[in-house]
């Protein structure tokens, strides 16, 4: 996902990095992504589709959501 996309995504808009929106949607998934604090997130392109990957375990998790 480009910046612009992951605030759009978030709901903040493109300043999304000046807030704590990222880490509170990343809190939701701390289990599922082994304790990481910190995730990429990718959409697939087909389905429009929020995965996260771990920065620290590298595991992905597709968050249930879409990006519209």
């Amino acid at each position: 996902m480009s910046l612009d996309d992951i605030g759009k995504f978030l709901g903040v808009g493109k300043d999304w990095h000046k807030t704590s929106a990222k880490s509170n949607f990343i809190k939701k998934f701390r289990k599922q992504l082994k304790g990481g604090a910190n995730a990429d997130f990718y959409i697939d392109e087909g389905t429009k589709e929020v995965f996260l990957k771990s920065n620290k375990s590298s595991n992905w998790l597709n968050t249930g959501q879409k990006f519209n």
